[in-house]
């Protein structure tokens, strides 16, 4: 498939972060390990918005691990350290192994059936507030009662199938209200119930003063 030349100019650009970047001085109390991370990371995110979500950021780990910040590592060991660190943390295991399963739900068409099950009743007919408070409050219990990144991926489809039962299509400002509520009210949901882990984060940020570590001499 032949890219755009603005394909190649926002990648040259992502790539200049990558590069030149860590290159500046760091800026107190920001050390040179920093400024690296800094300028990969806005690389990656750059280039995510504009070119691709995948490649991106393999090359930004490359990167990292070639600029020979790896305490005790050099070469192909200090790329072996970068990505065994990126791809072996629970989150991001979570995440994969969730898009995998929810993948499948969407493609046996249960996404579909669920959608379905949200337009059917007639308190929706007409009532597109209505349909999206009921949907945002399922998001909102599913992430308490279960966990947030479960919500997400499993509702993200289904609001996809309902807006294109709308004839919503990218760009629209519905679409992208019913995507980022549901992160929102998943994200608030949390700690629904109060054993759970996120509310007990919550106030332990409130129950001592951060101490902080003594100045080295």
């Amino acid at each position: 498939m032949k890219k755009s030349i603005e394909y190649w100019i926002c990648a040259a650009i992502g790539f200049a972060f990558m590069l030149l970047f860590p290159m500046l001085p760091p800026l107190e109390p920001m050390t040179e390990v920093g400024m690296a991370v800094i300028g990969v990371f806005i690389g990656m995110v750059f280039m995510w918005s504009t070119v691709d979500g995948i490649w991106p950021e393999l090359i930004g780990l490359i990167i990292i691990a070639l600029h020979g910040y790896i305490e005790g590592t050099t070469g192909y060991a200090a790329v072996k350290t970068v990505f065994a660190g990126a791809f072996s943390g629970e989150t991001v295991l979570t995440i994969m192994f969730g898009m995998l399963f929810f993948g499948c739900l969407e493609h046996t068409g249960v996404t579909k059936y669920i959608a379905r099950f949200f337009l059917r009743p007639k308190a929706m007919e007409g009532r597109p507030y209505v349909l999206l408070f009921v949907f945002l409050m399922c998001s909102y219990a599913l992430s308490g009662l279960s966990a947030a990144l479960g919500s997400m991926f499993l509702l993200w489809p289904v609001a996809l199938e309902i807006c294109e039962k709308f004839h919503y299509k990218k760009g629209d400002k519905f679409l992208y209200v019913i995507i980022c509520g549901i992160y929102f009210a998943s994200t608030i949901g949390q700690p629904m119930l109060p054993f759970k882990g996120a509310i007990l984060a919550a106030l332990n940020a409130f129950s001592y003063p951060y101490q902080f570590p003594p100045a080295k001499k």
